[in-house]
């Protein structure tokens, strides 16, 4: 699945990381530590349902998250 990242307001520039997880797991798989990077591809080794969550942090290091859910066939 790919993943193009973007956000406003905050201080300064923005950094992105990545981390997914298969629904049913508890551990959270980085993908994309804290970077400038915009587009990520993640490639599941099943196909099952995920959840993705983006933390954007500005320059000040405030983060924000964001969730979703993407299914994978």
């Amino acid at each position: 699945m790919a993943i193009n990242v973007s956000s406003e307001g905050g201080i300064g520039e923005h950094t992105y990381a990545v981390y997914y997880k298969k629904v049913t797991d508890t551990k959270w798989i980085a993908k994309q530590s804290y970077s400038t990077n915009t587009d990520v591809s993640i490639k599941p080794a099943y196909a099952a349902q995920y959840m993705v969550c983006v933390k954007v942090k500005d320059s000040n290091g405030v983060v924000e998250k964001k969730y979703f859910m993407a299914n994978v066939e």
